[in-house]
């Protein structure tokens, strides 16, 4: 499997400015969180009279009239989760490879190397990878899954991916059937859980012993848990 990062939108006000400046290395990509059973409300715009007082320098809090959107973020995992993690706001989910969002090979890179010495043939390549990842068939999978309800929406056809916005309480409670929905998706994904003060993970496979083996070789290595 492999881990794709998405985070909280409702989490980037602390860090905006990272946010924006970073965005065109980490190609971000809105979708929408849905918490289990919940009725997803999409906010009206906020009134006239809020956003004349806003530009008039009001104290102004855009989350309110967004859903529990998110971003998925396009990036290496190693420029992400310095930049994005820690903030209570981001989360991965691991899924199967698909061959279908596989780029295509940049042809004739050495002619090309030698009739445009300029051009970077690995910014092509990412960018050719970011624009493929839009036929991931997760993002409709995601919507057939976690979109029940909201089909006649007008803002529907728009959302490129619906993913669950899970609490730990939410595994004790759920019924079993919708358990397994939420792991025919995907077979791995932690969360930084504000409402859980922490981070947890979830698995349809036992890691146990990975994870214990993992923190034994820390422990040989000298390192201490938590790193520090």
């Amino acid at each position: 499997m492999r881990g794709e990062f998405f985070f909280e939108y409702k989490s980037v006000g602390p860090i905006e400015k990272r946010f924006r400046r970073l965005a065109l290395e980490v190609h971000p990509w809105p979708g929408l969180f849905r918490k289990p059973g919940s009725t997803v409300v999409f906010p009206d715009a906020p009134p006239k009279e809020k956003l004349q007082a806003a530009v008039q320098g009001e104290p102004f809090d855009i989350t309110q009239y967004f859903p529990d959107s998110c971003f998925w973020l396009r990036a290496p995992l190693a420029k992400l989760l310095p930049e994005f993690f820690g903030f209570g706001g981001a989360s991965m989910f691991y899924l199967p490879p698909d061959p279908g969002a596989k780029p295509p090979e940049i042809p004739f890179r050495e002619e090309l190397k030698i009739l445009f010495p300029s051009l970077s043939l690995d910014k092509l390549e990412e960018i050719t990878k970011v624009t493929c990842s839009l036929r991931e068939k997760f993002l409709q999978q995601s919507k057939e899954l976690f979109g029940v309800g909201l089909e006649d929406e007008p803002a529907y056809p728009g959302i490129s991916f619906i993913l669950p916005l899970l609490e730990t309480h939410d595994f004790f409670t759920a019924p079993p059937q919708e358990k397994e929905k939420w792991f025919q998706l995907f077979g791995l994904f932690w969360r930084e859980s504000p409402p859980d003060k922490g981070l947890y993970m979830a698995s349809k496979l036992p890691l146990e012993e990975h994870i214990a083996a993992i923190l034994e070789s820390m422990k040989e290595e000298g390192k201490i848990y938590p790193l520090r």
